[in-house]
């Protein structure tokens, strides 16, 4: 009826394995040749005798292979369909496993108006395990990957059933890109910023002209929790109006933005208390350390001026007793440690406390007497040792009577009792 057509069968199918020539509506087999025929093929009469006895090779019960049945051919080109096709995995005769691409090209007679399907076998591993690895690659990172052409939308990989939460993929796999919008995106938006501006196709193809890429990063409420989505918008051909989208979730990224935000603001504003508890710190050291540097001078300027050696001696005494309390204070500046963990770590030792109000007094002595202030300190009490941090103490006193002068006038009078 034809003559010899899978003559031409490599130009046509590139590198099929099996070709054959049916006709569909008689369930006849015209002609059928190939590497990698079965057992048994050739003596199968009937199209239905050969995907019967293929059946056992096929290693999947998904339909895929039902596609290509006599009846399903019949149906398509009844349809208006002149292609079909379906990959699926076999068992080659020599037991080899692989996916093959069954492809069937359909026409019509010439001659008598019967349908003819063209058939071809051809292995499909690197194109089906190349698709997919990028389909799961796509899935892992997006939402939805989908085109845009004119005013329609189609989407290659997406969840149309809104199985995962936070979804917005559309329910259908094409349709008006407008109406998906109305529908599944913009009754969702939250924030200040126009949705419907900021996706809209107009808007999409005006931001296309100047920039390789379009992102709109919106937040939106949905299944009771706020997501956050980013819409990547890519030309793929200006003059046919046809664009990729590709939809992912951004919320986790968000949430670890927000919370690192979170902590910088936090680490600032302990490094802003830190800064300013150091400037406390130095501001009252350098009032502190100013006490026992003006007793050291002026208990130097009089011993200049003294002959007598036992008197000279007792200035030199009260000048080592300053200089031990400036030597204090000074490895307080230097321990910043602790000043900036907010910690001090006592360090209790047997003090004399008749001894440490004595040299609290001639620490203030002079600087009072200048300034016309009459100072006094008398202690009495029964147990005068006694287990404590004696830079401490000293540091409140010096503290308490160096403020204490600071605010008594000319002709006034400071007194410091130990009970």
């Amino acid at each position: 009826m034809v003559a010899g057509p899978l003559a031409q069968a490599p130009r046509l199918s590139g590198c099929a394995a099996v070709p054959a020539l049916l006709l569909p509506a008689k369930d006849e087999i015209e002609e059928l040749d190939g590497a990698e025929l079965y057992d048994g093929d050739r003596s199968c009469t009937s199209y239905s005798a050969l995907i019967a006895a293929r059946r056992p090779y096929v290693l999947t019960e998904t339909g895929e292979a039902d596609r290509l049945t006599r009846r399903a051919l019949l149906d398509a080109y009844a349809a208006g369909e002149t292609e079909a096709a379906a990959v699926v995995p076999i068992r080659r005769p020599d037991g080899r496993i692989c996916f093959v691409r069954l492809a069937a090209a359909l026409t019509e007679q010439p001659e008598t108006g019967d349908v003819m399907a063209f058939i071809t076998e051809t292995d499909h591993n690197d194109q089906t395990v190349g698709e997919t690895v990028l389909q799961t690659t796509l899935r892992e990172h997006y939402d939805m990957v989908a085109y845009l052409a004119g005013e329609r939308f189609g989407v290659v990989i997406g969840d149309l059933n809104h199985s995962r939460r936070g979804s917005l993929a559309p329910c259908v796999r094409t349709g008006d890109y407008a109406s998906y919008l109305d529908a599944c995106v913009l009754p969702y938006a939250r924030g200040e910023e126009d949705a419907g501006a900021l996706l809209s196709l107009s808007a999409v193809e005006a931001h296309l002209k100047d920039d390789p890429v379009w992102e709109v990063n919106l937040p939106f409420e949905l299944d009771g929790e706020t997501y956050f989505k980013r819409f990547a918008f890519y030309e793929m051909d200006r003059r046919a109006h046809f664009y990729i989208l590709l939809l992912d979730d951004t919320t986790e990224v968000h949430r670890e933005q927000t919370l690192r935000n979170r902590r910088l603001a936090e680490a600032l504003q302990e490094a802003k208390r830190a800064n300013e508890a150091k400037t406390v710190f130095f501001s009252n050291m350098s009032h502190d350390i100013r006490t026992p540097m003006n007793a050291i001078i002026g208990f130097a300027d009089l011993a200049r001026r003294s002959d007598d050696p036992e008197l000279v001696r007792q200035y030199l005494d009260k000048i080592a007793a300053s200089g031990d309390h400036l030597l204090a204070l000074i490895n307080d500046v230097l321990e910043m440690s602790r000043i900036e963990s907010g910690k001090m770590q006592l360090e209790p030792t047997a003090t004399d406390l008749v001894s440490a109000m004595e040299q609290v007094h001639d620490l203030f002595v002079g600087q009072m007497s200048a300034k016309g202030i009459g100072f006094t300190v008398e202690t009495s009490v029964t147990d005068r040792w006694v287990l404590c941090d004696k830079t401490r103490l000293d540091r409140v006193l010096l503290n308490l009577i160096s403020n204490a002068g600071k605010f008594t006038p000319e002709g006034g009078s400071v007194a410091v009792t130990l009970d």
